[in-house]
């Protein structure tokens, strides 16, 4: 039988796998749908541990920048409970600044910070 974790980490690889196939097929909306609507659920289900794992999986290198600021947009609220969040927040804005400068980055992340 599967362990939690197991399952935690099959369920955060199967909808970054959704994610990617939706970019990869131009449908950038419809993967924005599916980030903000699935980490809703889990937050509101208080499923914390699921939204880490999927934060901790998620590679900012493979999205574009407006599924990078998905991620963080839909996790603000609980952020405190999220410690791989940081991590994905900083890649992103990395990212983001070396696309468009510090300056105009900072600005666009700021509130999601």
């Amino acid at each position: 039988m599967p362990t939690k974790q197991a399952t935690t980490s099959a369920a955060a690889g199967e909808l970054l796998m959704e994610v990617h196939a939706l970019a990869e097929a131009g449908s950038i909306p419809a993967a924005t749908d599916l980030i903000f609507s699935r980490i809703d659920r889990l937050l509101c289900d208080g499923a914390f541990e699921a939204c880490d794992e999927i934060l901790r999986q998620a590679d900012p290198h493979r999205l574009q920048s407006s599924l990078r600021r998905s991620f963080p947009a839909i996790t603000t609220a609980a952020r405190a409970m999220l410690p791989a969040r940081a991590g994905f927040f900083e890649a992103s804005l990395a990212l983001l600044a070396a696309e468009i400068g510090e300056d105009a980055a900072r600005k666009r992340l700021d509130a999601l910070a």
